[in-house]
């Protein structure tokens, strides 16, 4: 993650950066993993793929997954970092000894 904080032009990554970036990683064992089982082969000949149809409604499922899985971040992220500064400064600080 700091890598690719370094490759921005602001030095951190927002929601949805940190969604595509996630994505982005996962597709080359994905990729690995449909060639080492084989599953290139059954999707590239099985019926359904040909239809229009399937194409529409996979995109559709995908934009909806994505747009609801950047919604439930963002709002997740908000209260959980409040709690993490609010348990940060609740807790004890050690009081330096006056020498």
């Amino acid at each position: 993650m700091d890598e690719a904080k370094k490759s921005t032009r602001s030095g951190s990554l927002n929601e949805v950066s940190m969604v595509l970036l996630n994505n982005l990683l996962s597709l080359p064992f994905a990729t690995f993993l449909i060639i080492l089982l084989g599953e290139w082969e059954y999707a590239i000949n099985v019926d359904v793929t040909k239809l229009p149809m399937f194409w529409v409604v996979a995109m559709a499922s995908g934009f909806l997954g994505a747009s609801l899985l950047c919604g439930s971040y963002t709002k997740l992220a908000q209260p959980l970092t409040e709690l993490a500064y609010g348990l940060g400064a609740s807790t004890p600080q050690k009081k330096k000894k006056k020498s």
